[in-house]
């Protein structure tokens, strides 16, 4: 199974950030439709063991299974007809391969995505009292059946992740949270997503608040200082940003920038990818570092300028003037 490690390796090394997970994704789509049940099974594998990253050091793992669940469910069931079937599928597909946890993981998804469509992705306030009973329901079904096939499907991170998603749409408490982090990290240490699921946890939407954001992300640099340096405090604040705080990070927030420049200087430091710089240097801008901001731009920022990363009222050339590159 090297073989495929490698040959995507040297396939996505031409590619930019964006273009890279794009092409996984694809292949992932590819594999599954094509039926090529063993061979997405051998990477997902592959991946898992070999800790492949992208170039800005995400996790091909990951971005291989979202898309296979992805897939999985296009088009989105919308009658519980629809939903028995495609359970019904996901189960059939499990049990024709008794050691794929790709298999039991996206079975265990299509259950907790179902309780999802019932519940809706609004805040508790505007789910109707019927939607409860059905979506707790899904849900500690989902994790049954996860515990139930653990020696298979926990051979891979996005089990841990799956149960954290669980975990918190069940509202457990966080020290349930803190043993399943403690859980993944023993077997794939600093695995993003899962650090990013406690922080979605603890967000002031959810179960938590600013405050509690900002301990985990200095007990997550901690945790994770050995591999990953200053950088997990940063990649947990950028993360933060995507998913709730947007550009009101350094005002909403505990967020510190020195603390996030210290950990993006590790990041681009491990995985000097066009993505990592642009990402830093707007995080920069919207902090008013312009010392930090002109720097990454005239050394280390270069086209294509990536729109994602530039995202929010605060645009590319609204920074380049910040950092004096343009004329007002």
């Amino acid at each position: 199974m090297s073989g495929v490690q490698n040959l995507h390796a040297h396939e996505w090394s031409g590619m930019s950030e964006l273009e890279a997970r794009a092409s996984i994704e694809k292949m992932a789509e590819e594999t599954y439709r094509s039926g090529q049940l063993e061979e997405l099974d051998k990477r997902m594998a592959q991946f898992v063991h070999d800790s492949t990253r992208t170039s800005s050091g995400l996790w091909v793992s990951g971005i291989y299974y979202s898309a296979v669940e992805t897939a999985v469910e296009r088009p989105r069931p919308q009658t519980d007809e629809a939903w028995d079937a495609l359970e019904r599928q996901t189960l059939a597909w499990a049990q024709r391969r008794p050691a794929s946890a790709v298999a039991r993981l996206v079975h265990a998804g299509v259950i907790v995505d179902r309780a999802w469509q019932v519940r809706g992705g609004g805040y508790a306030s505007t789910v109707p009292d019927s939607a409860w009973a059905p979506f707790h329901e899904g849900l500690r079904r989902a994790e049954a059946y996860l515990q139930q096939e653990k020696a298979i499907a926990g051979t891979v991170p996005e089990y841990f992740l799956s149960l954290l998603t669980i975990a918190k749409g069940l509202g457990k408490p966080r020290s349930d949270i803190d043993a399943l982090l403690e859980e993944c990290d023993r077997a794939h240490p600093a695995y993003y997503p899962a650090y990013f699921a406690v922080l979605d946890y603890l967000l002031p939407k959810w179960h938590g608040d600013a405050r509690e954001i900002e301990l985990f992300a200095r007990a997550a640099v901690l945790r994770t200082r050995q591999s990953e340096g200053d950088s997990m405090y940063a990649r947990i604040y950028w993360y933060a940003a995507q998913a709730d705080f947007e550009d009101s990070l350094f005002w909403a927030s505990n967020a510190q920038w020195e603390l996030m420049k210290d950990g993006f200087d590790d990041v681009v430091a491990r995985y000097p990818d066009q993505w990592n710089y642009q990402n830093y240097a707007h995080f920069a801008c919207e902090a008013g570092d312009t010392r930090t901001l002109a720097g990454l731009l005239s050394r280390h920022v270069s086209p294509p300028i990536f729109g994602a990363a530039w995202s929010g009222q605060v645009g590319f050339e609204d920074c380049e003037r910040l950092a004096g590159r343009l004329s007002l």
